[in-house]
């Protein structure tokens, strides 16, 4: 009782006093451990119904995106259905631009926030092989990855312009490799050359060249 507050600890420390003093240390210790034990066992159930009811929500959370994304999908599909008029299962540059003139595609867009403004760049993103056709695979998982403000196409169409760089220069750099070292220099010359000029004419080439020329003093 007195370790659930029935009963003052006083009175059982004081009614242990005619006792040895090693009982009063005693009783005092064990209600230390009790009460520390109760309050951990208190804080358990309470953690552990926490954790549950927030794995649960994790649960939902992760349910609820499933879904939105399989409806997100299936209208991608929907759309593409629209754009594919001969049902060959693809759609060239044309099809695009003369199906986005139909009010309901465009409202197909809109809803799934795709800025259709451009038709040949939104084309050419969705057209991962560089074939001239959209198959309905690149269709839905571009438009499910485009979809979004403005911003996120803006910064789609940026790394489509860096790989199409990277391309062009990777195509260069095999170009030069492949000259023989002749045409090598040759062509590497005039950069050579363009480089020191460059550098001829900064400030401190110029101060250094003009301290090398002055006579120096004895």
């Amino acid at each position: 009782m007195a370790m659930t507050g029935g009963k003052d600890w006083g009175h059982v420390y004081d009614a242990l006093e005619p006792c040895s003093s090693a009982y009063q240390v005693l009783f005092l210790v064990f209600i230390t451990f009790a009460l520390f034990a109760v309050v951990n066992i208190v804080t358990g159930v309470f953690v552990d119904s926490a954790l549950t009811a927030s794995s649960g929500d994790k649960a939902m959370v992760v349910m609820e995106e499933l879904d939105q994304k399989k409806a997100k999908l299936d209208d991608m599909r929907e759309i593409f259905e629209e754009l594919d008029d001969d049902g060959s299962g693809k759609f060239t540059m044309e099809e695009f631009e003369l199906r986005l003139s139909d009010e309901r595609v465009g409202a197909y867009f809109s809803a799934s926030k795709l800025d259709v403004s451009d038709a040949k760049v939104l084309f050419e993103l969705l057209d991962h092989d560089q074939s001239n056709e959209v198959s309905i695979d690149e269709f839905v998982s571009g438009c499910y990855k485009l979809q979004g403000e403005a911003r996120s196409l803006d910064a789609k169409v940026m790394q489509f312009e860096v790989k199409f760089l990277k391309d062009a220069v990777m195509q260069l750099v095999d170009l030069v490799r492949a000259q023989s070292p002749e045409e090598e220099e040759e062509l590497l010359h005039p950069l050579a050359r363009n480089r020191r000029r460059r550098a001829s004419e900064t400030p401190a080439f110029s101060v250094a060249r003009r301290a090398s020329e002055t006579p120096a003093l004895l």
